[in-house]
């Protein structure tokens, strides 16, 4: 796990420029924490986050903790009791909707 963590640490120093660019791009307060503002944040257009200057550093962050977090997955599996060869979370190109239900918390939404 500690693993994973280290990983994921490059793109959480990413946070602030990729929302600062965001801001810029959509037009959103800088302490806008609304839901429009959260969304426009995270589903993106692939032209706009090419365009981000750090996108070269974000890619590489982020396909570096995809690895790490993918190799992760059996091991949380295993230790929530779930079979891994019915679970979806495991799938190539991260989790499924089922992997969603594994969260506390969290509900689909239809």
């Amino acid at each position: 796990m500690l693993d994973a963590a280290v990983a994921t640490s490059g793109l959480l120093a990413l946070r602030t420029s990729w929302i600062d660019y965001c801001n810029e791009q959509f037009a959103l307060g800088p302490s806008a924490e609304d839901a429009a503002s959260e969304m426009s944040r995270q589903y993106v257009g692939g032209d706009v986050v090419c365009a981000w200057p750090r996108f070269a550093e974000g890619k590489t962050a982020y396909d570096e903790a995809a690895e790490v977090v993918r190799k992760l997955q059996p091991m949380l599996e295993e230790f929530c009791g779930l079979d891994p060869r019915r679970a979806s979370a495991a799938a190539w190109g991260g989790l499924g909707r089922s992997g969603l239900r594994l969260v506390s918390g969290i509900r689909s939404v239809r």
